[in-house]
């Protein structure tokens, strides 16, 4: 009986553990969604201001499939040395037949403005859709080039945790409004901190936390909401942490159906968890056909190289033995010259005598 009450209690502190990851959404979604916007609108009207009087202002022309990056050429593919993002295999510009720069003078732009405003320089372009950057009210489409897995969110506020999380992590002007300095860091940064626990609850296959840990996870939801510069003037990242505080003294009820929902969350999560590792795996696969195909090329260049050096020094060689050997001719003739005009001299001399 101790050992079911034990697994029940850690249990029940794994459910406590989910909800936080609610109330931590909760805390998040209307200071994301505001900065979103202000990023996103900042962005477009820079570039616009550089447009020629009487452009258009908006596009919804450009695709996934249409668009070419303004960092792109027209013809040359990019790669290693041309490409701004990290992994140039994930740029549309790697396969640019087809593709057009904006014929409004804006997507292609922003693209790079996306790519540069990324802390890796690694946008999820597979998560996004570039005919809605400019027209999204939201501005949610341009968000979700910030996330680190697809979702199906639409706006912040069902979006979640993890993908403000991601959000807040991956965008650098939106670094500029939190007094975390260091969001690469899983040590010291609470953002990536928080991230993490939200894979550790969600990916558990036990469902069971004991009580530290559960502590440690909710106290740090709390210090993310906490983050000194503004989240922590926030009404909703308050009121987040009022909730959070009565979750952590088991002062709130979850009730069957709020249960219910955190076990379909997980159950979502464990599938982004599939999905994203197939397609890591699908990455690397392409990755290391791409360092195959650039060794091979490396090697045949070298080959040819030095084939094509092999046969110049075989030509000189070729060339050095005719000169050396007309040379010797020449030395033999010269010679023989030179004996047929002594012995003429000397029998001459002879026959004065």
């Amino acid at each position: 009986m101790a050992d079911e009450e034990l697994e029940k209690d850690l249990y029940k502190n794994w459910v406590r553990g989910a909800k936080g990851l609610e109330y931590l959404q909760e805390g998040l979604q209307k200071f994301v969604g505001g900065k979103v916007q202000h990023c996103r609108n900042q962005s477009l009207q820079k570039i616009i201001n550089g447009l020629p009087t009487g452009s258009a202002r908006q596009c919804n022309h450009c695709t996934s499939q249409n668009l070419l990056p303004e960092h792109a050429k027209q013809k040359n593919a990019c790669n290693r040395s041309t490409c701004i993002e990290q992994f140039p295999n994930n740029c549309f510009g790697s396969k640019p037949n087809g593709r057009r720069k904006c014929p409004n003078g804006i997507c292609s732009k922003l693209y790079d403005e996306i790519v540069l405003d990324h802390s890796s320089r690694d946008p999820l372009w597979k998560n996004t859709d570039p005919s809605s950057w400019g027209s999204d009210r939201l501005g949610w489409s341009f968000a979700k080039c910030f996330q680190t897995t697809t979702g199906p969110g639409i706006s912040a506020s069902l979006t979640d945790a993890a993908g403000l999380l991601s959000i807040l992590i991956n965008n650098l002007t939106m670094q500029n409004w939190l007094a975390c300095n260091d969001m690469s860091s899983k040590v010291t940064c609470p953002f990536n901190r928080a991230r993490d626990i939200r894979n550790a609850i969600l990916h558990s296959s036990k469902l069971e936390l004991d009580n530290p840990t559960l502590s440690y996870y909710l106290d740090t939801f709390m210090t993310v909401l906490q983050d000194a510069k503004c989240l922590l003037h926030c009404d909703g990242s308050k009121q987040a942490v009022d909730k959070l505080l009565q979750l952590k003294k088991q002062q709130i009820n979850i009730r069957q159906e709020d249960e219910t929902k955190l076990i379909q969350n997980r159950k979502e999560a464990l599938s982004e968890l599939e999905e994203r590792t197939a397609e890591g795996l699908r990455e690397i696969d392409d990755r290391t056909a791409t360092a195959i195909s650039t060794f091979k090329k490396d090697v045949d260049n070298r080959t040819n190289t030095a084939l094509s050096e092999i046969e110049q020094t075989k030509a000189t060689a070729k060339l050095n033995v005719i000169e050396e050997k007309r040379s010797a001719l020449s030395d033999i003739e010269e010679a023989k010259r030179g004996a047929e005009k002594d012995f003429k001299d000397n029998t001459k001399a002879a026959l004065s005598e």
